[in-house]
């Protein structure tokens, strides 16, 4: 892509915001280097990441929000007379009182999203100056050279903000007021819509000239015609063979074309040459392509093998060290954001200790191994757990439809090849198998509890959706005892439907007497209950029990106790996160809130594709025995058998992105006590005072304790000398001995 026509005095602007976005601790130093006449303009490590952002013009946003809020915020007239900064100043200073060199007067300037700071430090120096530059000024070196002198101090009282002004006016036209904004743009392509296999663009020319073999010639493109020619005419002639481009190709020709071409550019000395000619004029190739290219053994295995747990047929996918890149990444920007993510990662490889080279470090990245954990495969597989009640010797999950023996699936498959048949988006296979085993862990006492069970679960059975539903009760609190007491023995006594009925009854009643109301009413259940005994012992007989020796009843402990154990073991006992309750969907935890049915929906989706695969390539899923179907997903290495406590809001953050990676994380805030120590010590300054005494200070104790404790000789003397030494006993009242106050470990 060329670059858009940039003003000589605005390439530094250009230049140091484009680099800024690659590294940003670089700005302040290189915008002080590009200004300094007696300085050779630096080099930058990242140049090709710093090229290819110039040639996005990737900058130019942030530039042109930085010169649009100017023009809209900054008036050219001040109170106490008529300036124009942009004339008289060029560059100038907002100190948030009085602008350098006028007796005007502004209000304290804001600190903005895109501004440059220095220094970058977690406390802000007590002053302020913001420096709106334009690099083409007189007065812009002086000025930029003072203040980023007073913010470079060891303790320093100035934090400098730089701005970059828009460019100087030029006969009352903003100078590059026009600027490219890449991604954005419209194009007309007019072209032929026959689609031939002869190349005829210059048929009529005079010019033109052909070939023996009938190949028209494009003086101004032979020499890469001649080149794919060349290569596809190096394979061997196979028998009987003619090269008639006017003959169309059979059937069985084009079944094998796309792994011919994937041959021909892997043979190519320039693949990404090779490949973007072929698919710009692969008409033309069409007919030698499909009928002179022999695929070797080696690529046809190799393709074979990606189909297998990696990627469809027919289906595009894009690998970066192993890792599957997303179709909303594949574009310049995106690519860009995913080397970001991986260039530290490299870096991390071929640094000490392991300094591995880049081979080595790309080799490690894209080990199958590592990109099996990476892939799909890992996902659908990572962070399930055994939600079967089998560890607790069964009789703990109630599962309310069997898609094996219940009336309404028994027109359905009972082979596993229903998998492999197409499909509508939404819909799922209707096979007798339990593939799809979600278990809801429910405080029956609550409303909301009742009612997904009422609604969404029986909804679900209804409409002949091809899930297995199982109820686990909660027995968290006295109520839940009660509800689960009773549920258990009206699934034995009464069977799922009637008991399905008589929580649908006393939702109705609940929701149209109360719906606010969060936990039940148990007048609303003794009197559905007694209708309901009362209409059983008509019919039948049966000897039913009251509601009050049915809940209180002592012979179902041994349930409760297993009910207990099960909610201990997958961490759903009411202690953590998921106060509506828990579902698991073959295993894979999920909060019970509004969103989940959305979740679930598209978890089984890729639960489906993992199947397939498994039914389709590899075979590891039969429908020769049920119960390996039923726990297939329980049964797998990854799938863990206990559950820790989720806890509530655990949100997991990278120190060095939060701290910045100018910061100091690497320069000694961190200790390994050992050699052998597998991890490290941080220690970050909390003091009890709100405000520290000085942020030089402030800066020290951040790293003051790992130099410590890494020097031999410093960390055996007391707290006390140490702060003598220091100079800081009159600014920190400590103990005699251990460490400074602040510092925990």
């Amino acid at each position: 892509m060329p670059l858009a026509p940039i003003e000589p005095s605005t390439h530094t602007v250009y230049s140091s915001e484009t680099i800024a976005l690659e590294n940003p601790a670089s700005f302040f130093p290189l915008v002080d280097a590009l200004t300094d006449p007696c300085l050779p303009p630096p080099s930058s490590p990242e140049r090709q990441m710093v090229e290819m952002n110039l040639a996005l013009h990737a900058a130019t946003p942030k530039l042109e929000a930085m010169f649009e809020w100017y023009r809209d915020t900054q008036s050219r007239s001040w109170e106490g007379g008529d300036v124009d900064v942009d004339k008289e100043c060029g560059s100038w200073v907002d100190c948030g009182s009085q602008i350098s060199g006028t007796s005007s007067s502004k209000p304290k300037p804001k600190i903005l999203p895109f501004d440059h700071t220095h220094p970058k430090t977690l406390a802000r120096p007590p002053h302020t100056a913001i420096l709106y530059a334009s690099p083409s000024s007189s007065n812009f070196r002086a000025l930029h050279s003072y203040l980023y002198s007073l913010s470079s101090e060891v303790n320093p009282r100035v934090e400098c903000i730089l701005r970059w002004a828009p460019p100087a006016s030029k006969d009352g036209v903003v100078a590059g007021e026009r600027s490219y904004l890449s991604w954005y743009g419209v194009t007309l392509d007019l072209k032929k819509t026959d689609y031939l296999a002869l190349d005829d663009r210059r048929s009529g020319s005079k010019s033109s000239s052909t070939e023996s073999g009938g190949r028209a010639i494009d003086e101004s493109s032979e020499e890469v015609v001649d080149f794919i020619l060349e290569l596809m005419e190096s394979y061997p002639v196979p028998e009987n063979y003619t090269w008639d481009s006017s003959h169309p190709l059979a059937e069985d020709e084009l079944l094998a074309i796309g792994i011919q071409a994937t041959q021909l550019i892997t043979s190519s000395t320039n693949p990404l040459t090779t490949l973007t000619k072929l698919t710009q004029n692969f008409p033309s190739y069409a007919s030698l392509l499909a009928r002179r290219v022999v695929v070797g053994e080696e690529l046809d295995q190799e393709i074979r093998n990606n189909h297998v747990g990696k990627v469809q047929g027919g289906i595009n996918a894009v690998w970066l060290n192993g890792g599957v890149v997303g179709e909303g990444e594949v574009n310049p920007f995106g690519l860009l954001r995913l080397l970001y993510r991986e260039r530290p990662l490299v870096l991390s490889l071929t640094s000490e200790p392991l300094s591995l080279t880049r081979r080595q470090a790309i080799t490690l990245l894209t080990h199958p191994t590592i990109a099996a954990a990476q892939g799909e495969e890992g996902g659908v597989l990572e962070g399930l757990f055994d939600a079967s009640d089998r560890q607790e010797g069964g009789g703990v999950v109630v599962w309310w439809n069997d898609l094996r023996k219940d009336s309404r699936y028994k027109k359905w498959s009972e082979s596993l090849e229903v998998l492999l048949r197409p499909s509508y988006p939404g819909t799922f296979p209707q096979t007798k198998h339990h593939l799809f085993n979600i278990v809801a862990v429910l405080d029956l006492s609550k409303t909301s509890s009742i009612n997904f069970l009422t609604q969404a679960v029986s909804g679900i059975i209804q409409r002949g959706f091809g899930f297995r539903w199982g109820v686990a009760p909660v027995l968290s609190n006295n109520e839940g005892q009660k509800m689960g007491r009773l549920f258990h023995y009206m699934i034995e006594n009464f069977g799922r439907a009637k008991t399905m009925g008589f929580f649908k009854k006393v939702s109705q009643i609940q929701t149209l007497t109360d719906q606010t109301a969060t936990s039940i009413n148990w007048p609303f259940i003794r009197s559905e209950y007694d209708t309901l005994v009362l209409a059983q012992s008509e019919s039948e007989n049966f000897v039913p029990r009251d509601l009050d020796s049915v809940v209180g009843d002592g012979e179902k402990e041994e349930e409760l106790a297993k009910a207990s154990a099960y909610a201990k073991r997958l961490a759903v006992d009411g202690s953590g996160s998921g106060e509506s309750g828990h579902v698991f969907v073959n295993g894979k935890p999920f909060d019970m809130d509004d969103d989940f049915l959305r979740s679930m929906q598209t978890e089984i989706g890729q639960q489906l594709q993992f199947l397939q695969a498994m039914v389709m390539y590899t075979g590891a899923v039969t429908d020769t025995d049920d119960d390996a179907i039923d726990n297939y997903f329980y049964d797998r290495p990854t799938t863990a058998p206990k559950r820790n406590n989720p806890g509530r809001g655990l949100k997991i953050m990278d120190l060095g992105k939060v701290f910045g990676r100018d910061d100091g994380m690497e320069g000694g805030r961190f200790v390994i006590l050992t050699p052998e120590s597998l991890a490290r010590i941080g220690f970050i300054r909390n003091p009890r005072n709100a405000s520290p005494p000085s942020h030089h200070i402030d800066q020290m104790h951040s790293s003051l304790m790992p130099h410590v404790l890494s020097n031999p000789f410093l960390y055996k003397l007391s707290s006390s000398r140490l702060l003598r030494v220091l100079g800081l006993s009159s600014h920190i009242a400590t103990p005699n001995s251990g460490p400074p106050n602040g510092y925990h470990e």
